[in-house]
C-alpha cells in the first residue's frame, strides 16, 4: 500500500529527505481565500508569483493561480474584494512566510489541460484606501489624531500598539481572514502629538491613502508590513527600532540554508548634505525662525516655508533632522541577489560574507521576489527553471559588529493637491453666536476683523454642528493664529466687500507646506471705516444676510 503522506516541516527535514522518504515533493506555495469552495487551502493552487515590496508603499503580488479540474471555475466578481493568504515555505525558520491581503485584480488567463489558469493580484488591506476620496477638514487636531482618523474609517482597520505578529506554523484546514491592524512605533513622537503642527488640516480631492501617506512623508514616518498567523499589521515607525528584526536572527550568507544571498554590492548616490528649513509669523516680523541640520559638504536644501510654528522651534530643528535623514539613507546603499525567502521590506537583517567589509546589519527597502512551482500546470514559463529567486535593495546598519541607525526617511513623493482659478465660499456665522449671521473678530489677542467662510464642498455637518468655536472648516481666529501672508483681495458677491489676505501656511488656500493639502482657510479682513483707525463692519449686505464671497486662490 502506497504510504500516507505526512505534514512537511521545513527546518526538520530537508527537500531531498522528504522526496526520498515520502515520493514526492511537498507544495512550497500555497493560496486560499474566505470565498474558496471545499478545502480553502487547495481550492486555487499556486503555479507562479511574483511579488515587489517597498516601505511606505503597498505591495503587490502577481499570482497566477490554477483551479485544477474538477474544480468549478471561480467567480471573478468574488474573487476581486475577497480576503486571502499567500503562504511560502522558507526552507529555515520561522518555517512560513505569509503574505495576507485583499484581490485588487483577477483575470482569466486561459484553459490548460489541468483545468482553468487565472492571474490575481494580492495587495494589502490598505489598498482600500485608494478607492475613498473626499474632501473635509482637520481642526485643531493632532497629526496623530488625523491619521488614526482617517485609517479607521475603514471599518476593517483597528489600531493596536501592543500588536505583534505570531509566526506561522503552517497546518491549517481552514482559513480564517486575517484580522488588519495598524499600530505606532515612534521614537519621538513629540510633534506628531502637538495640536500646534497642523492645526488646520485639509483632505481635498485626495484618496485617503495619498493623503496619509502626504502626511507621513511630511513627517518623515515610514510604513511597513508584518504578517503573522491571524494578523495583517501595518506599522508606523520613524526609526529602526520599529522595524522587524528576522527571528531567530542568524546571519545571511551564501552557504545559509534558507537565507542565502550570491551577491552583495554597495553604493552611493550624490545627495544634499544639508537642510535649511525657514519660515516667518505676521504677528512677530522681526524674528527669525531657522532650522537647520548639516553634515559636512556644499551641497544643501534650503525650504521656505519650514512648516512650524513660531512658538515651536524644536519643530523645526526635527523636521530638517529628517529631510537630513532621507538624504543619508540615500546617499548610502546596498543591493543583493539570492534565495532568502523570509526576507520582507522593513526587515532587519544580518550578513556574514567572505569579505568583511560587507558584514554588519542592513535594512531592507526594496524587494522583488519571483517563485515557481514546477509541475503544478504544464504551461511554459519565461522565469527559468529556478524555483526562487529574489533581489533587494537595502541600507546598512553600521559596519561589523558596531550597529548604528540606518536613518531610513521615506521619500517625498505624494504630490500635493492644488487648485487652479477662484472658489466661492458662504461667509457664515458663528454657531456659537445665537441669532448672529456672521461673525467679525479675529484670534485671541489679535482681533484684526475676520469673518468665516464655509466652502461648497466642505459638508461635515458632524463638525459644523458644533458650538465648541472649531465648527466652522474657515474658522477665522485659528486662521489668522497661523499667521498671515500679504494676498490680493477680491470683492465678493451679494455686495460683500472684504479686503482678504490668503493666510500662509494652514490658512492658504492652495497648500504651500504639507500640512494643507487643499483649500484652506481664508483670511478675510473687513474693509476699514471711513475714519480710518480699526477695522470697521463690513459693508454691503453682509450683516444682513448670508453672502457670497468670492475666494481668490493662489495659482503657484
Amino acid at each position: 500500500m502506497p504510504r500516507s503522506w505526512k505534514p512537511w516541516r521545513p527546518g526538520l527535514l530537508t527537500w531531498k529527505a522528504i522526496t526520498r522518504t515520502e515520493g514526492r515533493r511537498p507544495p512550497t506555495s500555497t493560496f486560499a481565500w474566505e470565498h474558496a469552495d471545499g478545502s480553502p487551502w487547495a481550492h486555487l493552487q499556486v503555479v507562479r508569483f511574483h511579488g515587489r515590496e517597498e516601505i511606505s508603499a503597498l505591495y503587490r503580488y502577481d499570482l497566477t493561480l490554477l483551479a485544477r479540474e474538477p474544480t468549478a471555475e471561480v467567480e471573478l466578481g468574488a474573487l476581486v474584494g475577497a480576503r486571502a493568504t499567500l503562504r511560502i515555505a522558507t526552507l529555515t525558520q520561522p518555517a512560513y512566510r505569509l503574505v495576507h491581503g485583499v484581490i485588487a485584480e483577477a483575470e482569466e488567463s486561459g484553459p490548460v489541460p489541468e483545468g482553468m489558469l487565472y492571474r490575481a493580484v494580492l495587495a494589502p488591506p490598505l489598498v482600500r484606501a485608494r478607492h475613498r476620496s473626499r474632501c473635509r477638514i482637520f481642526l485643531e487636531k493632532t497629526t496623530r489624531q488625523i491619521i488614526d482618523a482617517v485609517l479607521q474609517g475603514d471599518p476593517e482597520l483597528s489600531r493596536d500598539d501592543g500588536c505583534a505578529v505570531v509566526e506561522d506554523v503552517g497546518v491549517h484546514a481552514s482559513f480564517t481572514p486575517a484580522a488588519e491592524v495598524f499600530a505606532w512605533r515612534l521614537g519621538d513622537p513629540a510633534r506628531l502629538d502637538d495640536a500646534s503642527a497642523r492645526p488646520y488640516c485639509v483632505q481635498y480631492n485626495e484618496s485617503d491613502l495619498a493623503f496619509v501617506s502626504r502626511l507621513l512623508e511630511e513627517e518623515g514616518i515610514g510604513y511597513h508590513f508584518e504578517h503573522g498567523e491571524g494578523v495583517c499589521l501595518l506599522v508606523l515607525s520613524d526609526g529602526d527600532q520599529g522595524k522587524a528584526r528576522i527571528e531567530p536572527f542568524d546571519a545571511f550568507g551564501p552557504r545559509a540554508a534558507g537565507r542565502s544571498i550570491k551577491t552583495l554590492k554597495l553604493g552611493a548616490r550624490l545627495r544634499e548634505r544639508a537642510a535649511r528649513l525657514g519660515d516667518y509669523d505676521w504677528r512677530k516680523p522681526a524674528l527669525r525662525l531657522s532650522a537647520e541640520a548639516r553634515d559636512p559638504g556644499d551641497l544643501f536644501e534650503q525650504r521656505w516655508p519650514g512648516g512650524f510654528p513660531h512658538d515651536a522651534l524644536d519643530q523645526g530643528a526635527q523636521l530638517a533632522r529628517a529631510r537630513l535623514d532621507r538624504y543619508r539613507s540615500e546617499s548610502a546603499y546596498a543591493t543583493g541577489e539570492g534565495a532568502a525567502r523570509v526576507l520582507s521590506a522593513g526587515a532587519v537583517f544580518a550578513v556574514d560574507l567572505p569579505e568583511a567589509r560587507y558584514e554588519g546589519e542592513y535594512l531592507t527597502t526594496k524587494l522583488d521576489i519571483r517563485g515557481e512551482q514546477h509541475g503544478v500546470a504544464s504551461v511554459a514559463s519565461n522565469e527559468g527553471t529556478i524555483p526562487f529567486a529574489c533581489s533587494f535593495e537595502c541600507v546598512r546598519r553600521g559596519v561589523g559588529d558596531r550597529v548604528e541607525e540606518s536613518r531610513f526617511r521615506p521619500a517625498l513623493t505624494t504630490p500635493r493637491p492644488r487648485i487652479l482659478g477662484s472658489q466661492t465660499a458662504f461667509v457664515t456665522a458663528d454657531p456659537a453666536a445665537t441669532g448672529a449671521e456672521i461673525h467679525v473678530g479675529g484670534p485671541k489677542g489679535a482681533e484684526i476683523g475676520c469673518v468665516r467662510l464655509r466652502f461648497h464642498w466642505d459638508t461635515d455637518e458632524t463638525r459644523l454642528a458644533r458650538r465648541d468655536g472649531s465648527a466652522l472648516g474657515t474658522r477665522s481666529g485659528a486662521c489668522a493664529a497661523d499667521g498671515g501672508r500679504s494676498g490680493r483681495s477680491r470683492r465678493g458677491g451679494q455686495g460683500a466687500a472684504a479686503r482678504g489676505a490668503v493666510a500662509r501656511e494652514q490658512a492658504a488656500v492652495v497648500p504651500l507646506r504639507g500640512t494643507v493639502s487643499g483649500p484652506g482657510r481664508l483670511l478675510r479682513r473687513a474693509r476699514q471705516s471711513d475714519r480710518g483707525g480699526l477695522p470697521g463692519p463690513p459693508s454691503g449686505r453682509l450683516g444682513g444676510r448670508r453672502a457670497l464671497a468670492a475666494v481668490l486662490l493662489d495659482k503657484r
